[in-house]
């Protein structure tokens, strides 16, 4: 039922969940000497990475982190950040409108 609200809301729901997991979280930026801003770390919610043991052998590693580096720092948050309150915003909207349709149908069935 691609034609109702709620099912374009939970596909943009969805996208933009799996679209966190491809943009970076934040990043913790430290100032050099001349005040030229340098980047030292991107978090990101996964990561995968592949470990070459010897030659032909190779093992993927995916696992779920938070740095354990100190970001006293200034930090600035990227898109990844602000895709987690969109996708619960779309959650929010999409669960609204089926509980319309809901109340919709059953005031439907008293008239019967």
């Amino acid at each position: 039922m691609i034609q109702r609200i709620q099912t374009i809301f939970l596909i943009l729901f969805i996208a933009s969940l799996i679209a966190t997991y491809f943009f970076p979280v934040w990043q913790k930026i430290e100032f050099s000497e001349e005040n030229s801003p340098e980047i030292m770390a991107t978090g990101y919610i996964s990561s995968s990475f592949i470990e070459y043991i010897s030659e032909g052998n190779a093992e993927v590693h995916d696992y779920f982190y938070i740095p354990g580096i100190n970001i006293d720092d200034q930090i600035s948050f990227l898109i990844s950040f602000y895709l987690i309150f969109l996708a619960i915003f779309f959650n929010f909207l999409s669960n609204r409108f089926i509980r319309k349709d809901e109340l919709l149908v059953r005031e439907s069935e008293r008239i019967r």
